[in-house]
């Protein structure tokens, strides 16, 4: 059996790239939603789990999405 060395960079760029390949296939299958809006109102009449908020998003749309996405 062959060890294979592995950094932990390279185990979180696979984990990375994992996540967004279960993103786009659930994005091709029509299970996503993209923008404010339509997220908003996903979540809020419950088909939506989970929101994705962008780490370079302004503070106040992060403010807004924090409180929104607690109700």
């Amino acid at each position: 059996m062959k060890c294979i060395r592995t950094s932990k960079r390279s185990l979180d760029q696979l984990k990375n790239n994992k996540v967004l390949s279960l993103i786009g296939l659930a994005t091709k299958a029509g299970k996503t939603v993209s923008g404010e809006f339509s997220t908003e109102k996903s979540v809020k009449t419950g088909k939506g789990f989970l929101a994705l908020v962008a780490d370079d998003a302004s503070e106040n749309k992060k403010e807004i999405s924090e409180y929104v996405y607690l109700l």
